[in-house]
């Protein structure tokens, strides 16, 4: 990824976006290295930034080049295309921590801001409480009482019908709040990622209390605690260092864990139980520690929840969850949760045996009495998108967060099923559809899916995982683009795709790809570079002027793309022969009118480009809920789609009211 030459310290702050939970490349790559248990100590170093452009209204963007060309006359088969980063900010949308009071009542929340409550039968409807900012964990003691923390160093607690605003825990917190662990309405403790704490007691946050720094003074980043009581909790950091409090105060960090920390649960005072990365537990029993012990030959756990017997209910990222004791030593029964890319787990602490929660990429199950429940659907997150293609006004294809896709047919967008999840565990990318009856999907895990009227199989096209970013010209060629540098090119139904060619291995991060034939596309990635496939060999990575990574593409011609970096829109025109060079200009920069964020483009031809932006001004009320992506098929119709799962469209330059996919 482009470095933003951010210090530890606020790298620390990012990395909480992208905690243990979410199914990363990163998070890959760590699992990868746990199964190795290699003693060296793990640290995840994840750089995210937003694309802040100029502000973009929603008036069609209308201009001229100084090159002429020729407008398209195919219908637009641009699909929305989306960098490593927007691909981490959905998938922080979905479920991020959940807390359980008794199986009638639970909370979860994600980082869009929103929290949904079980009731016993199903999840309520989206209750926004933190819309600007990414909630990080929350905890509950009754239904009437639940604290949220958030990555701004903000606090809200819920009341039994609303939350409060969110409000800063202390004012020299200037860190994410990672973790929140409450005992009673009068006792909660909070960590961020600088190794700092704070009490809250009921009337408000305690002084901000640094508890733990490593031996070069820069604090470690606190990845998450739990307290058993009003005097006992303990907090682990990102180098497997433990941190307890007794009653009175902090004790100094000691080393339990040289691989890294990925949850931990105490279920009374004293009695705690560590998880890890490499698929190991740890039991903490009166200031004495167990070596760790395997209970996920597969690797990294992610999350763990006890009852007060000791009970407890753990979870991996290759979607199982285990369940044993403190004291069972490798003794823990695997269940395999094949449908379900689980985020959290929570159990009602009070309840023998256990009860939990377990919730994940657009759903959740129920374990009690030592069996699973049916998958119970949080459809305000499944109905989440993650790109949308139009072959024409009447049919456009919108894929979602937890593998729904829904079908635009001229009026209403329907829901109408699932992309291969329960059997595959598919999470869509990019899709792109050229006509009616052929679509192509692909995912982070190297899947490509083929869309004929019903969705076939996912099939695994590149072993290399998170592809980015598809376009098709026609149901016989597709390109499509990796976070390795790889394309990958799809022949048709016969000779079906080709190996993975390594087209910017000194760069990596491709982040989108867009085709006007098959002799024609182009490839962005995150450093700043472009690429031209001229229909049997890709050009050598050119870098445009600024230097700035790009996010976006879009080609309306041969030779003509307007691209989306950090510092704004780039028309790129004409290149020939085998590495073609290309005239870059600035793009349209409309004056500004507040802050937006580019979050998608759709070029249909020289004189029509539109953005999918956080801003719009004809909309009275905008949805808090950030545009995922674009796609015009006409000059005079486009389609857009949010995170939230809000359809817009925009005609002649007017964007309508929000709906949502049913």
């Amino acid at each position: 990824m482009v470095n933003c030459g951010l210090n530890l310290s606020k790298k620390r702050r990012i990395l909480a976006v992208l905690r243990n939970q979410i199914s990363s490349p990163t998070s890959e790559n760590l699992d990868k290295k746990s199964k190795s248990k290699s003693t060296t100590r793990r640290r995840i170093v994840v750089i995210l930034f937003s694309v802040i452009l100029t502000v973009l209204t929603t008036t069609v963007l209308t201009f001229s080049l100084t090159t002429s060309v020729t407008p398209v006359s195919r219908a637009s088969t641009v699909a929305v295309h989306r960098s490593n980063e927007q691909i981490a900010n959905l998938l922080v949308s979905s479920p991020r921590s959940v807390s359980c009071v008794s199986l009638k009542f639970c909370m979860a929340v994600d980082s869009i801001g929103n929290a949904l409550i079980f009731n016993g039968t199903g999840w309520s409807h989206v209750l926004p409480a933190d819309p600007h900012n990414f909630l990080t964990s929350v905890s509950c003691v009754s239904p009437t009482f639940c604290m949220a923390v958030d990555g701004q160093s903000d606090y809200l607690i819920f009341n039994g019908s609303s939350f409060s605003s969110p409000e800063p825990a202390s004012p020299g917190l200037k860190q994410t709040l990672n973790s929140v662990s409450c005992v009673t309405k009068k006792f909660c403790v909070a960590v961020d990622s600088n190794g700092e704490e704070l009490t809250y007691t009921g009337s408000g946050w305690k002084k901000l209390n640094q508890i733990e720094t490593s031996k070069q003074s820069t604090a470690n980043y606190m990845v998450q605690v739990s307290c058993g009581s009003a005097t006992s909790c303990l907090a682990v950091d990102d180098a497997g260092n433990a941190v307890v409090y007794s009653g009175s105060k902090w004790g100094g960090p000691h080393s339990v864990d040289k691989i890294y920390p990925t949850g931990i649960s105490c279920y009374a005072p004293e009695s705690c139980v560590l998880i890890d990365g490499g698929g190991y537990a740890v039991s903490y029993n009166s200031g004495s520690w167990s070596s760790p012990t395997l209970i996920d030959p597969l690797g990294h756990l992610n999350s763990i929840s006890c009852d007060s017997s000791g009970n407890c209910l753990a979870s991996d990222q290759s979607n199982n969850i285990f369940v044993g004791t403190s004291a069972s030593g490798s003794n823990w029964t695997k269940i395999s949760v094949s449908d379900l890319n689980i985020s959290d787990v929570s159990c009602v602490v009070s309840s023998v045996p256990l009860e939990c929660a377990i919730v994940g990429y657009g759903g959740s199950y129920f374990y009690s009495k030592s069996q699973l429940s049916k998958f119970i659907s949080m459809d305000s997150i499944s109905n989440s998108f993650t790109a949308v293609s139009c072959s024409t006004r009447t049919f456009c294809m919108g894929v979602g967060a937890s593998g729904l896709y829904s079908i635009y047919n001229g009026s209403t967008m329907p829901t109408v099923g699932y992309i291969g999840l329960r059997e595959h565990g598919v999470y869509i990318t990019s899709v792109s559809c050229p006509s009616v009856q052929f679509c192509m999907a692909v995912d982070k895990n190297g899947n490509a899916i083929i869309y004929s009227g019903k969705w076939q199989d996912p099939k695994t096209i590149d072993t290399n995982g998170f592809l980015n970013s598809v376009s098709c010209t026609s149901s016989s060629f597709c390109i499509a683009v990796d976070g390795s540098g790889n394309a990958l090119e799809y022949k048709g139904a016969v000779s079906g795709w080709q190996q993975p060619t390594p087209v910017d291995k000194a760069y990596g991060g491709l982040n989108s790809v867009s085709c006007t034939s098959s002799s024609f596309c182009m490839a962005v990635d995150d450093s700043g570079h472009y690429m031209v496939f001229n229909g049997s060999k890709w050009s050598n990575p050119s870098q445009y002027a600024t230097g700035n990574g790009f996010y976006y593409v879009s080609c309306f011609v041969t030779n003509s793309c307007e691209a989306v970096s950090q510092s704004g829109p780039y028309w790129l025109i004409g290149g020939t022969g085998p590495n073609p060079s290309y005239n870059v200009q600035s793009g349209l920069n409309v004056p500004a009118q507040g802050s937006t964020t580019v979050r998608g483009i759709s070029c249909y031809s020289s004189g029509f480009c539109q953005f999918a932006s956080s801003f719009f001004s004809n909309i009275s009320t905008v949805v808090p809920k950030l545009p995922i992506g674009i796609s015009c098929p006409t000059a005079s119709f486009c389609l857009e789609v949010t995170e939230s799962g809000a359809v817009y469209t925009i005609v002649n330059g007017v964007k309508s009211s929000a709906s949502v996919p049913g």
